[in-house]
């Protein structure tokens, strides 16, 4: 297994999907830190945060790519938004 340096890894960063920007509590060099890349459609969750991944976008000139998220909110509230949606599929 071929590890890579800081530099060679992708990085990963949430960005908020209506402001286009970083979330209040999160540095631009604060990455996502999971050992695979986060897919549309899945869920981050950062210290009770919860988040759904809406798309990514890859900067091909650097290493890293830009994770456009919508917060969903705590887990009470995250709870409430996965059982509103299963039901919907019903």
């Amino acid at each position: 297994m071929t590890h890579l340096s800081d530099d060679e890894r992708t990085k990963y960063y949430l960005v908020d999907i209506e402001t286009g920007s970083q979330f209040d509590n999160f540095e631009r060099d604060q990455e996502v830190i999971s050992p695979l890349p986060p897919k549309v459609g899945e869920y981050l969750n950062q210290s009770g945060l919860y988040f759904e991944v809406l798309t990514l976008l890859q900067h091909f000139d650097a290493n890293y790519v830009d994770v456009y998220v919508r917060y969903v909110g705590d887990s009470a509230k995250f709870l409430d938004h996965i059982q509103t949606k299963l039901a919907s599929k019903s």
